[in-house]
């Protein structure tokens, strides 16, 4: 579906919600249970279609027709099954007790009192800014419920007291009105037919004619269902939470999350990662690290002009929650309350957990080092290597003029460690030869919000269709910042569409078969001296050929295959041959868009052979370019 079409099916879903609450409810049962009667109907014709077949085919005495056309179906069975298993594991976290927390209870305690909440099974605390109420069923379909209640200590850290108890009144508010139980069976269905959708829309599964279709029709109309159904439930949990812990708590609390929020995404996490470029090891936990910045960071700009955006912007009927100035105005709150921007000075968690919050926070530092510490060594190692690179490529570019092609890859680098501003001018010097650099161009000026970069990326988008994405995703939030929100849907719809495109081109690409047509290839030298290592450095591999797929998407993209030659004189089995594939392929490092088969698949190795000047590595000879 297009994402205007569904667009516009969100819009009418939202309205019924708004209009008819119980006719929208009555049509998310409806739908819920379309979704599962087809499966279950579908099971039944596979079930009843496989014992005919047995039967027929048996007295035909085909038994081997009938062996192979019963894997065909049973497997078209097994995977219906296995997508309607759907396991709801619960989040993971600290639990508490109120022996250990007894504050913490008593204030869950009252507000679950104030709004007639059923009582909580499990209180813990997560990593998260964040928190939540999940209602997961020990019997399944036969429910027997257990009611969860996730509080994320870094939102405890940042919050004031009753913006806190706000919060937690609003959680229970999803456990007074059941949203749990209520949307887990349509979540259910939902994700049975994403798994369906994935498996037979995305993949190349036998039996697709059974769910294909009824997939690409169900899926975005559930999805539409579901989005309003949040949103609904989130305003609900608003108004009752705003009963309970007070309006004004309630508007602080909703601004201070989105507040800090933006702040541990653009401000916290960059300035904390960025310290694995020269440190081997954290100098602390995540966590501590974000409560320390959170207890005394106050918003920049930036943050500011989104908060506006979110009090001014209209209800995005394809989101699962309301704008921040929607859900103010529902609780009778006209504006963000100053007091949400800046920092509290006696945090929620220092009151409700007292010293259970420090070893708590402790023992997600531990956690978050032991889980995190090679990926912040591999940052580490990665980025001395980057700066090494750019001391040598600086050198060479004081020697004389460097390739285009590794003059752009300084000009990256140079735009990582020293500032986008210094590698302005050199992608300047290169937009005219290399599509990618005008994007990077572009990117650079909207970045401080120079409008000029638009007409640069749509520029590198028209010379390089793959570019497309990147182009229209940078232009979007640069429009969305500036408050131009029509222009931005416009080029929202351009990056749906290359998103699109780009999915087809890969899957395209990624398919072997007896149609693919081939012609010479079109590698620089370099290249092709690349891919014959590769292929000289596995003993199976007897020659290796590169020719240039002929492609309906993303044409201007050159897509080429290296077709291995395997020895024939040892026996190899399929898995041997495709670990060959494999491991050629990890040794390509440089080359893009190109793919590594085998010459035996769909007879490429006889339309590699035809194509003149394709042999690049032969083991009896030197080889080819």
């Amino acid at each position: 579906m297009r994402e205007q079409d569904f667009e516009a099916l969100a819009h009418r879903y939202a309205q019924l919600a708004r209009t008819d609450p119980r006719g929208y409810r009555r049509r998310i049962s409806g739908l819920t249970a379309l979704g599962y009667g087809y499966v279950f109907g579908a099971l039944a014709v596979l079930i009843i279609g496989n014992a005919v077949l047995a039967i027929f085919l048996t007295r035909m005495h085909a038994l081997g027709v009938a062996g192979k056309l019963l894997v065909v179906q049973l497997g078209a069975t097994w995977v219906a099954l296995r997508a309607l298993w759907v396991r709801v594991v619960p989040e993971p976290g600290i639990d508490v007790t109120r022996e250990e927390a007894p504050a913490l209870f008593a204030a869950i305690d009252q507000v679950r009192a104030g709004i007639h909440a059923r009582p909580l099974h499990r209180v813990a605390i997560t990593d998260d800014l964040n928190a939540a109420l999940g209602q997961y069923p020990r019997l399944g379909v036969f429910g027997w419920w257990r009611n969860h209640l996730m509080l994320g200590l870094p939102l405890l850290r940042a919050l004031a007291p009753d913006e806190a108890r706000a919060v937690i009144a609003h959680e229970l508010a999803h456990l007074s009105r059941e949203h749990g139980r209520s949307s887990l069976s349509a979540s259910r269905v939902r994700l049975t037919w994403a798994r369906l959708h994935d498996t037979y829309v995305h993949g190349q599964t036998r039996g697709a004619w059974l769910f294909r279709r009824f997939a690409l029709w169900y899926l975005p109309r559930m999805d539409a269902a579901l989005q309003a159904l949040s949103r609904a439930q989130e305003h609900e949990a608003d108004q009752m939470a705003a009963r309970v812990a007070g309006a004004h708590a309630t508007a602080r609390g909703l601004t201070r999350i989105h507040v800090v929020s933006h702040i541990a995404d653009e401000v916290v996490w960059p300035r904390f990662i960025a310290g694995a470029d020269h440190h081997p090891r954290p100098a602390v936990g995540w966590v501590s690290a974000l409560a320390g910045e959170l207890a005394t960071a106050r918003p920049e700009p930036a943050t500011l002009r989104t908060l506006a955006r979110e009090m001014d912007a209209p209800d995005d009927p394809t989101a699962t929650h309301p704008r921040l100035g929607a859900r103010l105005r529902a609780i009778g709150i006209g504006q963000a309350p100053p007091e949400a921007l800046e920092p509290v000075g006696h945090d929620a968690a220092t009151e409700l957990l007292g010293p259970l919050g420090d070893r708590i926070q402790a023992e997600f530092d531990r956690m978050w080092m032991a889980n995190a510490g090679a990926s912040w060594t591999e940052k580490y190692n990665q980025s001395q290597g980057e700066m090494r690179r750019l001391a040598e490529l600086d050198a060479r570019a004081a020697a004389g003029p460097l390739a285009p092609e590794v003059a752009l890859q300084r000009a990256y680098l140079v735009s990582a460690w020293r500032g986008a501003g210094e590698a302005r001018e050199l992608f300047a010097a290169l937009a005219d030869e290399l599509p990618a650099a005008r994007a990077a161009l572009g990117e650079t000026l909207l970045a401080v919000d120079d409008g000029a970069g638009i007409a640069h990326l749509d520029r590198a988008a028209a010379d390089d269709p793959s570019l497309a994405f990147l182009a229209a995703t940078q232009v979007t939030g640069y429009l969305e910042r500036a408050g131009r929100m029509d222009e931005a849907a416009e080029y929202r719809r351009r990056a749906h569409a290359a998103a699109e495109e780009d999915v087809a081109a890969r899957r395209e690409r990624q398919r072997v078969d007896i149609s693919i047509a081939v012609l010479p290839h079109t590698l620089p030298p370099e290249a092709i001296a690349e891919l014959a290592a590769a292929a000289a450095a596995d003993p199976l591999v007897r020659r290796a050929r590169v020719v240039r797929r002929v492609v309906k998407h993303r044409p201007r993209s050159a897509a080429h295959l290296l077709v291995l030659e395997l020895a024939r004189w040892r026996f190899i089995t399929l898995a041997r041959r495709q670990k060959v594939v494999d491991t050629v392929a990890a040794r390509i490092e440089s080359v893009a868009d190109c793919w590594v088969v085998h010459g035996e698949q769909a007879g490429l190795g006889r339309k590699a052979r035809s194509v003149p000047g394709s042999l690049i590595y032969d083991r009896k000879a030197p080889p080819r370019a």
